[in-house]
């Protein structure tokens, strides 16, 4: 009778703990792997969020003088922003060229960056500043290391109606007013108007700069 009850208690009782206990461990494993799925998410959300377009570069990629050339053009957009304030209109090169500012003045540069002759393209809400090697020639027989990338400063007012995209901000942004940015070429080109992207330049982004992997990228214009 005894072993009866035994049996009993063996084949009624213990199977049924057992199922209980394999249901807790299923749902606990459920809930890690839902809890480990939202993480990913989040950190492939802020990832991708982060990371670089197909049409920007890290200023690493710059070889030879090019970081000089870089850093110049930036270091001028608000003496630019300022003369723009100031006038309404985009300050042409001769008229940088007067304020000592380089790239524009010429003095100022590494004699491999001096042969680069730069031209102005303004538009109402935005300017392009353009700039090629044109004395690579004359930099090698001086035993230069001539510098062949093509260069554009961009400046958009992002105030204005019409104006390029992509760009850092927001249209009509009410905390930033001014968006600036550096394309490059690794050769000698012409001037390749308002589509830069579509022709294969590239935008060089700061890697010293973290506020620029922060900002909204534009790349259509806003709904009126």
């Amino acid at each position: 009778m005894t072993s009866q009850t035994t049996i009993g208690k063996e084949v009624v009782v213990q199977p049924l703990a057992a199922r209980r206990e394999a249901l807790g461990l299923a749902g606990m494993i459920g809930l890690i792997i839902l809890i480990m799925s939202l993480r990913f998410g989040a950190v492939e959300k802020t990832t991708t969020r982060e990371s670089l377009q197909s049409y920007q570069q890290k200023d690493t990629v710059l070889q030879n003088q090019a970081p000089i050339l870089y850093r110049s053009l930036l270091s001028v957009v608000g003496d630019i922003v300022d003369l723009y304030s100031d006038t309404g209109t985009w300050p042409d090169v001769s008229s940088l060229r007067e304020e000592t500012l380089p790239p524009f003045a010429a003095d100022f540069l590494p004699p491999a960056l001096r042969g680069y002759h730069w031209t102005r393209h303004a538009e109402n809400g935005w300017v392009d500043y353009f700039g090629i090697n044109e004395d690579i020639d004359g930099s090698e027989k001086e035993n230069l290391d001539p510098l062949e990338n093509s260069f554009i400063l961009r400046i958009i007012d992002l105030s204005s109606q019409t104006h390029p995209h992509p760009h850092l901000g927001l249209d009509n942004d009410p905390e930033m007013k001014f968006s600036q940015q550096v394309w490059m070429y690794p050769e000698t080109r012409k001037y390749p108007g308002e589509d830069i992207m579509g022709k294969g330049w590239k935008w060089i982004i700061s890697s010293s700069d973290p506020s620029s992997s922060k900002l909204a990228i534009s790349e259509q214009p806003a709904q009126q």
